[in-house]
């Protein structure tokens, strides 16, 4: 039987400045630098026809290129290579170094790049994983240290002596100077060094390259993940993985160009794969590009590593639920790239916010009755008797007592002995554990199913006027009066128009209206045609609205977010005239990220269906409350990306109060909402805060 045994080693050697310095380095040239800028005019004109590298190569595997995609994703140094990003990022396959033949295993590596970092992955089938060097100069002892006074004389060196290994060469600016090399093994001890020039053909043996192999790569990151057994060749085992981050401030010294490099920038790159069947056997390179020859200090035939840079970021950040507008927080709200807020209470209010640079929207929804009607009966919504049965489960009104399950015992006593303090926190856990145990939504897209079974209905717990009867539009038209009278506001947010049973509403207003909609149609009341009805309901009360607006304002913008969910067509929201329409992309509960996906890809691909000059915005929830799953930063990170890669370049989020409790989902945020300028007269200091100029 064969033995799988998970191994995992990771190494990061961490090593400042300071160390840099103690090998040489100065004024951002490599320790011991020679470089062209060094030389007088008439050595550099001899050398510069022999420094060739990838960048003016005409050899056929310096036309191989490799473009180096940009992450956004938090990369994690583990060996795994199980991130969404190097998923998606296209592999190198590798062949014989001199005359491309197919390797006997699977060989292969892909590469990222972010501000940090430059990452290269491995995947290397091997039915019989052997490692024996795991030495470096500081724990080697010294009957093992090599007795000898050459330039190669560093134990790390014996890796490419025994053992197998994966190889990397990268050359900064594809000049041919300046170039360094990585071996490492399974055991992840490596060897590194730097090289001021390679070779060209024809001076193999008369060129020095000039090694430095005493420099350790500050910084450097990696770990392998072993799929077998090392060392044991009585099993048979799968593989190995290698992952590396190679910070750019130690790359830096090697480039005259930008470190990290700018999209576009052309680096020389070689990767390689040595395997001997035995130790002292003969090596075996299987690499890329193919170079044609056995040499891999040949930087002129290296290939094209280009970077580039495909990464989204979301250009507006529409926030909601937010705190009390001081200035810490409208400078978090800055750092994380908040543009656009529903807020405006007051001129007080609303000017510190544009003071910012942050856009305000007055918040307007179907609410106020009491304040225009009072003692009148508010036109609300009716619903059936079972979707009224639940939201009184729903609310917890139906009485917690219950009988004996068992014929003969006393049933639960009505006045149980509890203080006043405990009857008060089971009457709330009684309230909630319906809507615990069914999964309740909140006015998000209900579960169709439920453990294989049809779900029971289910319906918002708040009761809301009726948008279809004439009292409550003349109510709205009042309310957006006063949004658009605050100074400064952009315009007006609309929110909570909707149905409270998800779908229809049944009182007399809507039962006529509906019957008139059959006879004109000449269509028969079935549900299919109840929902046309109820969504034209929807979409011409929305337009309704946003054409009063602009009779009142006509440079006014208005946004909203569709809530409660409207079961039968949840995006619908391209119908609407609204200049931004939030839709929900992933509500406050889980969603799997390819639904968040696909939902962002009709929300921004399909926004200007019906109407141009309309924004779709998806919509994201965050709570932090008892009654929804708080998500971690890697969830809300997930569910980020997956609205990104569905084409948005907006975003919306309720939950902002809640948000600010978390510092690390903060970061996330900020990672993916494209970071502002600071508005006139604010200047942003080192610690990333926004402070104004003066005294």
């Amino acid at each position: 039987m064969n033995r799988m045994n998970a191994i995992l080693i990771v190494v990061g050697l961490a090593w400042g400045g300071a160390m840099m310095m103690a090998l040489g380095q100065t004024n951002g040239q490599p320790p011991g630098g020679l470089s062209p800028a060094a030389l007088n005019g008439s050595t550099q004109a001899v050398l510069a026809a022999t420094w060739v590298g990838v960048r003016d190569s005409k050899e056929p595997s310096a036309q191989s290129v490799y473009e180096c995609l940009k992450t956004d994703e938090r990369i994690t140094i583990d060996g795994n290579l199980d991130e969404d990003a190097w998923r998606r990022t296209p592999a190198l396959s590798f062949v014989g170094i001199a005359d491309g033949s197919k390797p006997p295993f699977l060989t292969e590596a892909k590469m990222l790049w972010d501000e940090r970092y430059l990452y290269v992955g491995y995947t290397f089938d091997e039915p019989d994983i052997r490692a024996y060097w795991s030495m470096d100069e500081a724990n080697c002892p010294k009957e093992l240290a090599p007795n000898s006074t050459s330039v190669w004389a560093y134990t790390e060196c014996n890796i490419m002596r025994v053992d197998r290994f994966a190889k990397l060469f990268l050359d900064p600016d594809g000049d041919g100077l300046n170039y360094v090399e990585f071996q490492i093994n399974p055991l992840v001890n490596r060897f590194d060094a730097w090289y001021k020039q390679g070779f060209t053909d024809g001076k193999w043996g008369t060129r020095e390259r000039y090694p430095s192999v005493e420099w350790k790569c500050p910084g450097l990151l990696s770990a392998t993940r072993i799929n077998g057994t090392v060392n044991d060749p009585s099993d048979v085992d799968r593989g190995w993985t290698l992952e590396i981050a190679i910070p750019w401030t130690a790359l830096a010294p090697f480039t005259k160009g930008e470190c990290p490099p700018a999209p576009g920038d052309v680096w020389g790159a070689h990767l390689g794969r040595v395997y001997r069947d035995r130790v002292g056997g003969s090596n075996e390179y299987w690499v890329w590009p193919l170079l044609g020859v056995v040499n891999c200090h040949l930087p002129d035939r290296y290939g094209k590593l280009i970077f580039k840079d495909e990464t989204r970021h979301f250009e507006r950040f529409f926030a909601t639920d937010i705190p009390q507008a001081n200035e810490r927080t409208i400078q978090r709200m800055v750092r994380m790239g908040v543009t656009d807020v529903w807020a405006g209470s007051s001129k007080e209010e609303v000017d510190r916010y544009v003071a910012a640079g942050i856009n305000v929207y007055a918040g307007v929804a179907p609410s106020g009755w009491e304040k225009l009607h009072p003692g009148v009966p508010p036109p609300l919504q009716k619903m059936t008797d079972a979707e009224n049965a639940v939201k009184a489960l729903l609310n917890g009104t139906v009485s917690a007592h219950r009988s004996s399950a068992r014929p003969g015992e006393a049933d639960e006593p009505q006045n149980w002995p509890v203080s006043n303090k405990q009857k008060k926190a089971l009457d709330a856990m009684s309230r909630s554990n319906y809507r615990i145990q069914s999964a309740y939504q909140w006015g998000g897209e209900v579960l169709r199913k439920h453990f294989g079974k049809e779900k029971n209905t289910e319906v918002l717990l708040y009761d809301l006027l009726c948008f279809n009867t004439p009292e409550v539009k003349e109510l709205m038209k009042i309310r957006i009066k006063e949004a658009l009278a605050i100074p400064g506001v952009k315009g007006v947010a609309f929110d909570g128009i909707g149905y409270q049973n998800y779908y229809a509403c049944f009182c007399p207003v809507c039962e006529t209206l509906f019957k008139e909609y059959c006879d004109r149609e000449k269509k028969a009341p079935t549900t299919e045609t109840r929902n046309e009805f109820s969504l034209k309901c929807l979409v011409d009360y929305n337009n309704e609205l946003v054409d009063y607006v602009h009779t009142l304002k006509p440079d006014a913008k208005t946004v909203n977010h569709i809530w409660p969910v409207f079961m039968p067509e949840p995006l619908y929201g391209n119908r609407l005239k609204m200049d931004f329409c939030g839709q929900t992309a992933a509500w406050y509960f889980y969603w799997d990220p390819w639904r968040i996906e696909k939902y962002s890809r009709v929300i921004s691909g399909e926004q200007n269906k019906y109407w141009n000059d309309v924004k779709g915005v998806p919509f994201i929830g965050y709570y932090d409350s008892l009654e929804f799953p708080v998500k971690t930063p890697a969830k809300v990170e997930s569910e980020l990306r997956a609205i990104l890669r569905g084409g948005s370049t907006c975003l919306m989020m309720c939950g902002f109060n809640d948000l600010l409790k978390n510092e690390d989902v903060c970061a996330v945020f900020e990672r993916y909402c494209r970071p502002r300028q600071p508005a006139p007269g604010m200047t942003t200091q080192a610690n990333g805060a926004a402070h104004k100029r003066g005294p």
